[in-house]
């Protein structure tokens, strides 16, 4: 993959201009909103003591829509099903075309390669997403208004970042039209984190307001933490042995995003830490902001200490070597055992975690080949380290689910490359290492 970019829109394109115009109707509908709503409650008594119900256009969410006519456009479009359409259309701008494609060293299939976070993108790249951002409005506006007036001043703080905090004053398109698809998912505002109260909503409005730590900007941490949010798939390790830690990540955002998000806000924080769930400190890695990799700021800030957590009290992680040392400073590898891994889930998760690990013989490999289908056809995804490509090397991916092609049983790993694969039950079987779990989930049978 190509080494990510900030990806902005042309300033003097037309879609600028209509984007700032939006977000200036918008900030002005927020100071007009007291009063309105002080008369949409007068007008209501009024109705109701006059037994008449008038049908009303719907509220000024960002100051579009109001007039009759408007809303006659507005609920026209919503009634003939484009909204599910602007969804699929913006998922597909954001995970790219879908692939079928054979992976000769790895023997797997890549079936979907979603765009970097921040990669360089094509003029008309940005330009159907910017487009697709614009069509988006007047769903997004629909969303808005089932929100609380907490929540859209929320979700308004964090667009107002992505669209007038960019270099130049540009937006980011493909974070623009992330956080529309989070909104219009119905992922926003989102539930609670693991190791506190706010929700995703809550978690992303922090990010766009509070303090941050020397070196972290705050347009590109926000830009890239809601394209994560919405393909977490694109969470991408890069040129870093990080692939435990960054297929947790994946995990993470999958399942608990309003987690993912506290615990990027807490690192990003001047304080540089944040504590998780189960009680340890995470700290912001040296050098980890400055190195000269294609990381998402995010993934710069969060895999590192994820590294440092894993290794436990034996072994250090250096993020300039990307290396563990021994107390000596001696390089003693890299990656993290199935160990280190099974002490970043017990703290991400605040809860007990177990792991199979020496799957040498048949018989083990074929129950834990059953075991990770029976999770996945469960709806639960399971962190699996295997042997990788023609060498002697590993890698850990996530297992998301299976599908059957021409009568085999195919796994579908989230490789933290940034994409999607295919493995056959039969080369999984013959790769696996090891497996780690939930002990306390209560299985079927």
């Amino acid at each position: 993959m190509a080494p990510p970019i900030r990806s902005s829109a042309p300033s003097n394109t037309d879609y600028q201009a209509i984007l700032a115009r939006q977000l200036e109707a918008e900030r002005q509908a927020r100071l007009q909103r007291e009063a309105e709503a002080a008369q949409a409650e007068k007008a209501a008594e009024a109705a109701k003591a006059a037994q008449a119900v008038t049908p009303q256009p719907p509220d000024d969410v960002g100051g579009r829509v109001g007039s009759g006519a408007d809303w006659v456009k507005f609920t026209a479009k919503q009634d003939d099903g484009t909204a599910a359409g602007a969804v699929a259309a913006s998922r597909g701008l954001l995970e790219g075309r879908p692939v079928d494609q054979a992976d000769a060293d790895a023997h797997t299939t890549i079936v979907s390669d979603a765009p970097d976070v921040n990669a360089p993108e094509s003029s008309k790249s940005l330009m159907l997403k910017t487009m697709q951002a614009v069509d988006n409005e007047p769903f997004e506006e629909e969303a808005l208004k089932k929100l609380s007036p907490s929540d859209r001043e929320k979700y308004l703080d964090v667009k107002d970042v992505i669209v007038n905090d960019g270099p130049g004053g540009n937006h980011d398109a493909a974070a623009l039209l992330s956080l529309q698809l989070s909104l219009l998912e119905g992922k926003l505002p989102g539930g609670s984190a693991i190791g506190g109260e706010q929700t995703t909503l809550d978690g992303l409005q922090t990010l766009a307001t509070q303090p941050l730590a020397e070196g972290v900007d705050r347009f590109t941490l926000v830009s890239d933490v809601v394209q994560e949010l919405a393909v977490p798939e694109a969470i991408a390790q890069q040129n870093f042995g990080t692939c435990a830690p960054t297929s947790l990540e994946i995990q993470l955002a999958r399942d608990n995003p309003s987690e993912y998000v506290r615990l990027v806000s807490g690192l990003a924080s001047p304080d540089a830490s944040v504590t998780t769930k189960g009680g340890d400190t995470l700290k912001v890695e040296a050098g980890a902001l400055t190195d000269p990799s294609p990381r998402s700021l995010s993934q710069r800030l969060l895999a590192p200490a994820l590294m440092e957590l894993g290794n436990g009290t034996n072994e250090n992680y250096v993020d300039g070597q990307d290396a563990n040392v021994d107390a000596n400073g001696k390089p003693v590898g890299g990656g993290l055992t199935v160990e280190g891994v099974d002490l970043v889930l017990e703290s991400l998760y605040g809860r007990d975690f177990t792991f199979a690990s020496d799957l040498t013989s048949p018989e083990s490999k074929a129950q834990a080949i059953d075991f990770i289908a029976a999770e996945v056809n469960h709806g639960r995804s399971v962190p699996v380290g295997m042997a990788w490509g023609e060498g002697d090397g590993g890698h850990e991916l996530l297992c998301t689910g299976t599908e059957e092609r021409d009568g085999e049983l195919y796994f579908e790993l989230v490789n933290p490359w940034g994409r999607v694969e295919l493995m056959s039950s039969t080369e999984l079987t013959q790769r696996l290492w090891d497996v780690n779990y939930d002990p306390n989930v209560k299985r079927e049978g």
